[in-house]
């Protein structure tokens, strides 16, 4: 982009480079147009039914999923359909080394589920399709097995991919790329998690209405587990919900955060006249949020960070550990000494646990601090790299030309003193600067005749490209050296940056 800035270059090209320059140039720009307009488009709703599939793959990308699947089951990577593999081993009943999967059990929970999957209720085809598709997530992946809620996900996945194959391995992908088994596995682990980080965005953006879910006995938990573990698929309209799952496989987790935030802030009027029992059936009902544009623009004024959650979820999992503390001191199992050492080192953590929250706090700045100074050193980079291999291009170009100059410098000094002028100037010309050096003959070099005047006339543009090549050669200079300073500082600082993070790491390990 920056060599089309720059008018000198233009003149030492031929139009057809000039031609591709400019094409390059306007893909470059293009690109970028696109990718920006992508991502606007999605979040205004207007991305269409032949674009999401792609992009929901290209977010989630399936061949990655596939060589992972191909290691789990000792196949090689260049194996065509690990998909069909499994199928075949369900069907054979023999499962993965090591599962204690009892697969006919599975089964029988999938086929109570799958009826009650409101998305394919009438597609007996579907059904089937859905069936073997949580079966064969099941199969490989024994620690979660089936969960309520998989089924939702999956024919969401499967409306909109067609494919029974691909909805297996996007589902995968999905759970790896989110951290989506947590939400699945025995306990669901993160859904208290998901329940903490809802619960502090309630509380500092709703208030009256998390206090109004206190004092009726109503807990996150309540809706939250129905929303998040089938990404509302379950709650909203399928229109609705489409673009809710675009926007998921732009942000993850944060933008289910934030419309559970704006679905909450739509419905707010009415749940505070609501009691507990009037609240459960309301929230029960299937939402008519036809209007996405409208839930789409306000979950986006909705302000979530990814930042803001990992802070939100270390302290969810500092709590945590106090808990666990406090019942195994409460444990009626623990003989006087052991319980006497457990006082002792409570005691130990909660004096530890202001300085380490101090510590940590100032590692957080510090790395904040540093992500601002390495990305004005990155954009500072890349802008005297640019300039580095503009000035780079300029000076390739300037020697060219003086080595053409020198040549046909040379050859009129020889053919001046033999006084005559043979055809041999445009045969030492290369063909594709043949042009450009029978323009510069002609310029310097008078028809038919050579004159003392034409050897000097060649010589000052000859000595004038050299001084414009010196003081090129010195610019190139500096930028080299400048290019070679940032790109140490830039070094330096994501150091540091590493440094700083995995110190980060190791005060909250020991917090944790």
């Amino acid at each position: 982009m920056l060599l089309i800035a720059h008018s000198r270059i233009l003149d030492y090209l031929s139009t057809q480079e000039i031609a591709e320059l400019y094409t390059i140039n306007k893909f470059h720009l293009n690109h970028l147009k696109r990718i920006k307009a992508l991502k606007s488009s999605i979040w205004r709703g207007d991305i269409s039914e032949k674009i999401r599939p792609k992009f929901w793959i290209y977010q989630c990308p399936i061949y990655k999923v596939q060589q992972d699947v191909c290691k789990m089951l000792r196949l090689p990577e260049s194996f065509e359909s690990p998909y069909q593999f499994i199928q075949n081993s369900i069907i054979l009943n023999k499962p993965l080394e090591e599962s204690s999967l009892d697969l006919e059990t599975t089964r029988n929970e999938i086929l109570k589920d799958i009826p009650r999957t409101q998305l394919i209720t009438d597609n007996l085809k579907e059904q089937g399709q859905l069936l073997r598709i949580l079966l064969a997530l099941a199969y490989i992946k024994p620690s979660i097995g089936y969960c309520q809620g998989m089924n939702f996900l999956g024919a969401v996945l499967l409306k909109v991919v067609k494919s029974e194959e691909i909805t297996f391995l996007l589902l995968l992908g999905m759970m790896k790329k989110w951290d989506m088994e947590n939400m699945y596995v025995p306990g669901v682990p993160d859904l208290s998690l998901r329940e903490y980080q809802m619960d502090y965005y309630l509380n500092t953006i709703i208030p009256d209405l998390y206090s109004h879910f206190r004092k009726v006995g109503i807990t996150n938990g309540f809706f939250i587990s129905r929303w998040f573990m089938t990404l509302f698929s379950t709650y909203l309209p399928l229109q609705t919900l489409l673009r809710v799952w675009d926007c998921f496989f732009l942000d993850g987790w944060k933008v289910i955060i934030k419309f559970s935030v704006a679905l909450l802030r739509e419905i707010r009027p009415i749940i505070l006249n609501l009691d507990l029992e009037e609240i459960s059936t309301y929230l029960r009902k299937r939402a008519d949020h036809s209007d996405y544009k409208r839930l789409l623009r306000k979950s986006r004024e909705v302000r979530v960070t990814k930042l803001e959650l990992k802070k939100i979820e270390e302290q969810f999992y500092t709590e945590q550990a106090r808990f666990k503390l406090a019942a195994v001191e409460n444990s009626h199992s623990l003989t006087d000494n052991e319980l006497k050492a457990m006082r002792w080192a409570k005691t130990k953590f909660e004096t530890f646990d202001g300085v380490t929250k101090k510590d940590v706090s100032e590692f957080w700045k510090k790395i904040e601090k540093l992500d601002n100074e390495l990305d004005n050193f990155s954009k500072h980079y890349l802008m005297v790299s640019m300039e580095f291999l503009r000035v780079k291009h300029e000076m390739e170009i300037l020697i060219e030309r003086k080595n053409l100059y020198s040549r046909i410098y040379h050859e009129i000094q020889k053919e001046y003193k033999r006084f005559k002028f043979p055809g041999f100037l445009t045969k030492l010309i290369p063909k594709k600067k043949k042009s450009l050096g029978v323009l510069e003959i002609e310029k310097i070099v008078p028809a038919g005749k050579i004159s003392k005047k034409d050897v000097l006339m060649c010589e000052e543009k000859l000595k004038r490209v050299n001084q414009e090549l010196n003081d090129l050669q010195k610019q190139y200079n500096d930028k080299a050296n400048l290019y070679r300073e940032v790109f140490v500082r830039a070094q330096e600082i994501k150091e540091k940056k590493r440094i700083y993070s995995q110190q980060l790491c190791d005060f909250i390990n020991i917090y944790s």
